[in-house]
This record gives structure tokens, C-alpha cells and sequence, in this order.
């Protein structure tokens, strides 16, 4: 295993927000925290305190508690930790925290109805990175009648479509007219753009059409992955 992936790397930010009571720092990223780490926090005229981080809250926000600390509670008070006072938390560069293979299975595993590991696609700060999702009701009495709509606004191409057939009869889903795949009922279909030679932006049209040419109605969600 390179020397990389056992360590965590330096990371450092300034408070945004004046510490409060319960341990909670607000920065302006805290992608490179990891619960587990240990950090200092300091500060102008201040002492520096050793302490680790209890939990990730959000994209800007952890708290912090004492080294022997249990994750459970409030973290140390950090109030005197303050904008003014240019105040800092840094965690070096350190060996990682591991846990078992038990723990990561059961923190990734969707029980019954689903039996499956999560897979979601997220930033370094926790952020899902679905850049669209859309809805398209379809109702259809034959095979010809197509139903399409326009993605939307993207920041850049998709690379990755997932679909989800809610419907109680199958339906074939086409990108510009090109049909790329078919779903039966309650199917879900991940579909790699990028390796059929596909793509989805702003002007991309998917249509949808009812394949056992029987009435229905329902939903079909899509979600499109950068």
C-alpha cells in the first residue's frame, strides 16, 4: 500500500463563525476532515488545544472534542475561539483511522427490499454530485406514442444515466431518438454514456415509449451523474 493512502493529509482552515459552547466550527471547507483526526485549534493570545474531530457535520461544519473523548455529546467548548482572535484548526499529516471490514460492509449495506451496497457519487466535502433529476409522466396506448422532454441546464456533460421504471408495463428509453436501453417494471438501469459513445447536455432530448402498447400511467425518474 503506498505511504498515501495510510495518511491523511495536512489540511488547515480559519474559523468563518466564532466557535460555540458545544465544539461545532464552522470553515470555509471541511472536505480533508475526517471524524477520528486529530487536530489543533489556536488562535491569537490563545492557548492551542489538542483535540480530535467528533463528527463531520456538513460541508462547513465538524465538531471538535477532547482527545479521550467519547463521539457521543457535546464537543469542548470553543467560545473563545474567534473570528477576531484569526482563530485556526489544522490537523497534520497523519496516519488514518481504520475500522473493520464488518463496519464498512454494515455502513454501506441497504437491507430487504433492496439487499445491495450503496454506491453514491459525492464530492470530497460529502455533496452528492447529481447534477439533474427529472420526472416524465407517461401515459400511452400503443408502442408510437413517445413522450420526451429536454434535460434541463447542466454545469457539464453527464457521464453516467440512471433510470427508474415505476410503471406496471416495461418502457424503452431513447437519447435523441436512439434507443439505449428497456426496463421492465420496477427496474432500475445504470447506463455508462460515455462507454456507448453517448452524452447528455442542455440540449438533449430522452424520450420515453410504452412497449406492451397498454394503457398506463406512472412515473419515470431519471438522474443524471457528472
Amino acid at each position: 500500500m503506498a505511504l498515501a493512502e495510510k495518511l491523511w493529509e495536512a489540511v488547515s482552515q480559519a474559523l468563518l463563525v466564532n466557535g460555540d459552547a458545544t465544539g461545532v466550527v464552522t470553515v470555509a471547507s471541511t472536505a480533508g476532515f475526517y471524524s477520528g483526526q486529530l487536530v489543533e485549534v489556536s488562535g491569537t493570545a490563545l492557548a492551542t488545544l489538542q483535540l480530535k474531530v467528533l463528527e463531520v457535520l456538513s460541508a462547513t461544519q465538524m465538531r471538535l472534542g477532547a482527545v479521550a473523548q467519547s463521539y457521543e455529546g457535546s464537543g469542548t467548548s470553543l467560545a473563545s475561539y474567534t473570528v477576531a482572535a484569526s482563530a485556526v484548526v489544522v490537523a497534520k499529516r497523519q496516519p488514518k483511522t481504520f475500522i473493520g471490514n464488518d463496519e464498512v460492509i454494515a455502513s454501506v449495506y441497504e437491507a430487504q427490499p433492496v439487499t445491495a451496497l450503496r454506491v453514491f457519487p459525492t464530492g470530497p466535502d460529502a455533496s452528492f454530485q447529481f447534477l439533474k433529476a427529472s420526472n416524465s409522466s407517461v401515459t400511452a396506448g400503443n408502442a408510437s406514442v413517445t413522450q420526451a422532454f429536454t434535460v434541463g441546464t447542466l454545469t457539464s456533460d453527464a457521464k453516467i444515466l440512471s433510470c427508474f421504471n415505476s410503471l406496471n408495463q416495461p418502457v424503452g428509453v431513447s437519447l435523441n431518438g436512439r434507443q439505449i436501453m428497456e426496463l421492465e417494471s420496477s427496474e432500475r438501469i445504470t447506463y455508462d454514456l460515455a462507454a456507448n459513445g453517448s452524452q447528455i447536455n442542455a440540449s438533449t432530448t430522452i424520450g420515453v415509449w410504452n412497449i406492451s402498447a397498454t394503457s398506463t400511467s406512472g412515473s419515470i425518474r431519471f438522474s443524471v451523474v457528472g
